[in-house]
């Protein structure tokens, strides 16, 4: 047979004779057993023999002390993680409950009779604050030289953008004694969805029968008004008016209203009006007179309950016949 081009003897030779020294080692034979020795390569110093067997290092185990120390290190990770995950939770619920949280109640008085069904309070607010069906507040004639606007009476103006001050200043409402003006608040100025001044006349006739005849017509339009939460803030003292006490003239406002109420419900039973009961009722009195107000119209309470309990049951109109 011819021999290939590329047949070298010699070097076939060599190869042949090396051919077995190459395959040396008991892992290349595939001897088992030897568990613990390895392979490695000598650094090809002999072509006779490239690799040779060695025994392989045993792997150092992790003594109790080491593993204490890793644990440990291992430990002192993982609850620093979850320390900072039950940190970033407690925050974020905190902020969430504080956002959510409502401010502080103002301080109220609700009084223990519900007069002819209504609960009646005294509560630390003003006219601007009430989220009340029918807010009424109580104005002076106005003055050509000015009138004057402090406290409540000024920051509710400014609320209500100025309305106050202007119709007053056209002369579009006079504020005679019983003048009634009703308007409804601008959007995102004050809760109260129907606003009413009542006129309280000239200032130097002001008395507690002008706070009287108050209390009749805000129970009257109320009732009209179909207005089951109602507020009341006189105002006086915003306006620089000091002579007359404040606690009195809420007890006079209180006790009219609540006769005019009485009336209004006596005409209902006896089918002269339409069915509808005030479920509340809130005067507004500032940190100054909170006090003497709670003192003076819980006593109107007690005085107008006992009068209004001799009035006449009697229909006021006879039978047709």
């Amino acid at each position: 047979m011819k021999p290939s081009a590329f047949y070298l003897p010699g070097l076939h030779k060599a190869v042949g004779r090396m051919s077995g020294a190459l395959i040396n080692t008991p892992l290349e034979r595939g001897v088992r057993g030897l568990r613990r020795n390895k392979n490695r390569f000598n650094g090809f110093c002999s072509a006779r023999k490239t690799v040779e067997t060695v025994p392989e290092a045993p792997m150092p185990r992790p003594t109790p002390l080491k593993r204490g120390v890793n644990e440990r290190c291992h430990g002192w990770r993982l609850r620093g993680y979850q320390m900072l995950k039950l940190g970033l939770c407690l925050a974020i619920i905190a902020s969430t409950a504080t956002a959510a949280e409502p401010s502080a109640a103002p301080k109220e008085n609700i009084f223990a009779t519900k007069p002819l069904g209504i609960q009646l309070s005294i509560k630390m607010v003003g006219p601007y604050s009430e989220d009340a069906d029918l807010q009424i507040i109580c104005l002076f004639k106005h003055k050509p030289a000015g009138d004057t606007y402090q406290g409540a009476a000024k920051e509710t103006d400014e609320k209500l953008g100025g309305i106050l001050s202007a119709l007053r200043n056209r002369g579009e409402f006079v504020g005679d004694s019983g003048e009634t003006f009703l308007f409804t608040p601008p959007k995102g100025s004050i809760p109260a969805k129907s606003f009413m001044v009542i006129g309280l006349g000239e200032e130097k006739a002001l008395s507690l029968d002008t706070l009287r005849t108050v209390g009749r017509i805000a129970a009257r339009e109320a009732v009209r008004l179909k207005a089951k939460h109602v507020a009341w803030a006189p105002v006086i003292r915003d306006e620089g008016n000091s002579t007359m006490d404040v606690g009195e003239g809420d007890r006079a406002f209180a006790e009219q209203m609540l006769s005019a109420y009485d009336t209004e419900k006596r005409l209902q039973a006896q089918g002269l009006a339409p069915e509808f009961s005030i479920e509340t009722l809130v005067i507004e009195a500032g940190p100054t007179f909170f006090e003497d107000a709670v003192k003076q119209v819980g006593e109107g309470i007690e005085s107008i309950t006992a009068d209004l309990g001799r009035r006449d049951p009697a229909p006021y109109g006879s039978a047709a016949k």
